[in-house]
């Protein structure tokens, strides 16, 4: 994603332009640690004999022991291929166990099938039944009985990296990286976001920026109230006011009215940032 920061010297005013230069505005989060399983591959017994009622019956009871296995936990994926024959992935190391467990088969057993095993391994968080952290557990979960303006924020959750071009007031073009990440917090009540900018390498005039807003919606009054924490200041900025208007843009502004910042033309892996000075 990039953000381009522009700033005048008379009326100041920022723009970000964030968008995934990846396809994606969030990164995924899953455990990549090796898991190890065994694929057992049916193929049809050509010289099995076996009348087209029997064949049906022993069908209907292999699928009866698919689910019987993956009630158990003994099977990850089963399915069959296009043109005869089809695969068990099973949740196990161990090839004896797995015979045992393929042998146990109907279509097995009556000589329907014949079976080959296979050692196969990936990354455990890729397979559903092994995926213990879901894709947005880092950045919490919104509560169900969460006011449902909270997803105006929410909509945002995840990691954005960051781009920056920042135009000083001297007319000159500067450039760095940050992070953006918004979380669910306060049980799911609320939504938080960390600005995280690092000073560039050997620039002894650039210094790590860190900064977060807590964001939480008032169903009463109908609006967002928002505080600001900055490593510059040290000390809490806000209580600031925010709201969705008729545009679906999130507008957020001081009792002053005299700055006003925007979210808009938010999509699922893009949104541009505003925060105009009048």
């Amino acid at each position: 994603m990039e953000v381009k920061q522009l700033k005048q010297c008379f009326g100041l005013l920022i723009l970000l332009l964030v968008y995934s230069t990846s396809g994606f505005s969030q990164s995924i989060n899953y455990d990549r640690s090796i898991k190890q399983y065994i694929v057992a591959e049916f193929s049809p017994n050509k010289s099995a004999q076996i009348d087209a009622s029997k064949k049906m019956q022993v069908q209907k009871e292999h699928m009866q022991y698919i689910q019987s296995l993956a009630k158990g936990k003994k099977l990850v994926l089963a399915g069959p291929y296009l043109f005869g024959g089809g695969l068990f992935i099973l949740n196990t190391t161990d090839e004896e166990q797995a015979k045992k467990w393929v042998d146990a088969d109907p279509t097995i057993k009556n000589g329907i099938n014949t079976y080959t095993l296979k050692k196969w391994m990936t990354e455990k968080g890729l397979f559903t039944l092994d995926n213990t952290k879901s894709v947005n557990e880092d950045y919490g979960k919104l509560n169900a009985n969460a006011p449902k303006e909270t997803l105006q924020y929410g909509q945002l959750v995840g990691k954005w990296d960051v781009e920056v071009l920042n135009l000083t007031k001297e007319g000159n073009w500067t450039k760095g990286k940050a992070t953006w990440v918004f979380k669910y917090v306060m049980g799911g009540y609320a939504v938080q976001d960390y600005w995280t900018q690092l000073a560039k390498p050997n620039d002894d005039n650039s210094k790590d920026y860190f900064g977060s807003n807590i964001r939480i919606y008032n169903p009463d009054k109908e609006e967002w109230k928002t505080v600001w924490l900055e490593s510059d200041s040290n000390n809490m900025q806000g209580v600031w006011t925010s709201y969705t208007n008729e545009n679906n843009e999130i507008i957020l502004h001081d009792d002053t009215k005299k700055w006003e910042t925007k979210f808009y033309n938010i999509t699922k892996d893009s949104f541009d940032w505003k925060w105009d000075f009048k």
